[in-house]
C-alpha cells in the first residue's frame, strides 16, 4: 500500500506558510471576485484545504516510497529517453517545438506524466473551476484558491537566465555555419540541460513568452492554452512549493567567506559581495512572510461559485476531434439558416 502525502491537519499548520483569507458568504465571494478583475497574478484551485503544494513527481515518488538523490539528474535522464523517441521527436519538429527541458516538461506534465513543475493560471475563474470540478452539495470541508501576486512573481523570475540560454543557442548556432560538422542535436540540448540547471534554484517561473519561443515553448497544447496555464518548477524533492519559497533562495544571503589574501582584488570581490548580500537580503524576507495567499472557501459556496464562473469541461478540457465536429455541425446550421432549400 502506497504511504500518505502529507497534508494539513489544522489551519493553525497552514498558517504557518500561507497568508489565510476566508471566504464564507455570497457576499463575500462577489466582493473577491469583483477585486480580482483588477488584481494582475497567478492562481491555483484546489478541491481541500488541506492539500499542500507538491509537484506531480514529489506526490509520485512519495506515495510509491522511491527514493532519489537528486531530482535534476532523474528529470534529466528521463528527458534524455523522451528524446530519443522517434514519433515524439516528429511531432516536436513538425510544430517548431524546441526539444528543450522546458518545452518537454511542459509536454509532459500536461499528458500526466510525474514533472516537478506545478500548474498554475492566469485566470481567477479557471482556477477556481479546478477547485470545484468534483466538489457536489454535501461537501463538509472548505476548498482553497492559492495566488500569487505579480509584484511577487519578480522573487522567482529567471528571465535572465532565459537571456542566457537564448545567446549561448545563438553562439552554437553561428558556430555550425562554420563548421561543417554539426553537433548531435541530443548532446547540443543535454548540454543546455546541464547548463541551464547550472544557473538555476530550485523554485522558478515557467511562462510562455514569444521573445523566448527559439528555446523553449509551454504552448505545446490546446489545453494549456484553454487554460491560460503557467508552471512554477520546484526541484525540491521533499518541501512543498510554500515551504521551498522559503528557503531556496536563503544561502543568497550568506557571505561565503574564503580565505584570500589580502589585495585590492581581494577586498573589491568582498565590497561586491557584502553589496550582493544585502540586496538580497529583503528578498528573502519577502519570501519568508508568505507570498502566496490562500483564499479559504466555506463548502457551502460551491455551487455558487460553479454559477459565477459559468464554465464547464469542453472550456478546461478541450477534445480536438469534438471541438472539429462541433464547428462543422455549427456551419450546418448556419447553411440551414440561411439556404434552407438547399440541405
Amino acid at each position: 500500500m502506497g504511504k500518505t502525502i502529507p497534508f494539513y491537519n489544522t489551519i493553525e499548520d497552514k498558517e504557518k506558510h500561507f497568508k489565510i483569507i476566508e471566504i464564507n458568504t455570497e457576499q463575500d465571494f462577489d466582493n473577491f471576485f469583483d477585486e480580482h478583475q483588477n488584481k494582475e497574478g497567478i492562481y491555483r484551485g484546489v478541491s481541500s484545504w488541506r492539500y499542500k503544494i507538491y509537484s506531480s513527481l514529489q506526490r509520485h515518488l512519495m506515495s510509491n516510497e522511491i527514493t532519489i538523490e537528486d531530482s535534476n539528474r532523474f528529470i534529466n535522464d528521463y528527458i534524455k529517453i523522451c528524446r530519443q523517441n522517434p514519433l515524439l521527436n516528429k511531432y516536436l519538429n513538425s510544430f517548431k517545438i524546441p526539444p528543450s527541458k522546458l518545452s518537454l516538461m511542459a509536454y509532459l506534465q500536461h499528458f500526466g506524466a510525474p514533472t516537478s513543475f506545478i500548474d498554475f493560471s492566469e485566470n481567477i475563474s479557471k482556477s477556481l473551476y479546478f477547485a470545484t470540478e468534483k466538489l457536489k452539495n454535501d461537501t463538509i470541508e472548505n476548498f482553497s484558491l492559492y495566488f500569487i501576486d505579480k509584484k511577487d512573481l519578480e522573487l522567482i523570475n529567471i528571465d535572465n537566465v532565459y537571456d542566457g540560454v537564448k545567446k549561448r543557442k545563438n553562439y552554437f548556432d553561428e558556430l555550425s555555419k562554420v563548421y561543417e560538422e554539426k553537433m548531435d542535436s541530443g548532446r547540443y540540448h543535454n548540454i543546455n540541460d546541464e547548463m541551464f540547471d547550472i544557473n538555476v534554484l530550485d523554485v522558478f517561473l515557467i511562462e510562455n513568452k514569444v521573445e523566448y519561443e527559439e528555446i523553449f515553448k509551454t504552448y505545446n497544447n490546446i489545453r494549456i492554452i484553454a487554460q491560460e496555464g503557467l508552471f512554477i518548477n520546484n526541484s525540491h524533492l521533499k518541501l512543498p512549493l510554500e515551504e521551498s519559497l522559503k528557503h531556496f533562495f536563503s544561502n543568497s544571503v550568506n557571505y561565503q567567506w574564503s580565505p584570500i589574501e589580502e589585495t585590492p582584488e581581494a577586498e573589491n570581490y568582498q565590497r561586491e559581495e557584502y553589496a550582493r548580500i544585502e540586496k538580497c537580503k529583503p528578498l528573502q524576507k519577502r519570501l519568508e512572510n508568505n507570498i502566496i495567499i490562500s483564499y479559504e472557501f466555506s463548502p457551502k459556496l460551491v455551487e455558487y461559485v460553479k454559477k459565477k464562473i459559468k464554465l464547464n469541461k469542453e472550456d478546461i478540457y478541450p477534445e480536438e476531434e469534438k471541438l472539429v465536429q462541433e464547428l462543422f455541425n455549427k456551419h450546418l446550421e448556419t447553411i440551414k439558416i440561411t439556404m434552407p432549400n438547399k440541405v
